[in-house]
């Protein structure tokens, strides 16, 4: 799936998350894509070149509001400044030893996305010399690692449609009754319309 219909796919999830229960809020108009020279300054703050699906994604939109927890995607100008740099590796704890000789000028983690109270942030993890950045994931002090850019945005249409899933069955019971007990049973009623054990006259 291309970025562009996955972030298709997480609009029409948020939009049902909007109409199910309202004060979720409804999504905001991501700005348009960024610049070439912004892509430049960003591969300079990775020391690499942009992962293919995170350029599909700038070239788009040059950050997005509220993507998935309360969590934004940042802008370049943002990424580029190291704006969160410090409360993401305050608040992140690996449990690994950073690698020998690495560049404090280039921490290895670089996040690219963090909501208004840093429990939710996402990061690129540039520990690796090479390669397509791994994707830290760290909400509510849980971590989750991703291979890359791509596997993030599935990730997230994944969480998006679960939490879809369980907003239907808290605010559309009756969808639930009809799908957990599609005879009616919960309702003390039979197959024939009787209750369980009665029997036509």
């Amino acid at each position: 799936m291309s970025v562009a219909s996955c972030l298709a796919e997480i609009r029409a999830l948020k939009l049902d998350l909007a109409r199910l229960d309202p004060r979720a809020g409804m999504p905001v108009l991501p700005p348009p894509g960024a610049t070439p020279a912004a892509f430049l300054a960003v591969e300079r703050k990775l020391g690499r070149a942009l992962p293919a699906a995170y350029r599909e994604l700038l070239e788009l939109h040059d950050g997005f509001p509220q993507l998935y927890q309360g969590a934004s995607l940042l802008s370049t100008s943002q990424l580029v400044r190291g704006s969160f740099v410090d409360v993401a590796r305050m608040m992140i704890d690996l449990g690994e030893p950073g690698p020998i000789g690495a560049s404090r000028r280039r921490p290895a983690l670089v996040p690219f996305g963090i909501d208004s109270t840093a429990e939710t942030i996402f990061a690129f993890d540039c520990g690796a010399p090479t390669g397509e950045p791994g994707i830290l994931l760290w909400m509510n002090e849980i971590g989750v690692r991703l291979d890359g850019f791509a596997a993030f945005l599935d990730f997230v249409i994944e969480m998006l449609q679960a939490d879809v899933e369980e907003r239907r069955r808290f605010f559309e019971p009756g969808l639930q009754r009809r799908v957990a007990d599609p005879w009616g049973m919960a309702l003390g009623r039979s197959r024939a319309g009787h209750a369980p054990g009665a029997h036509a006259a």
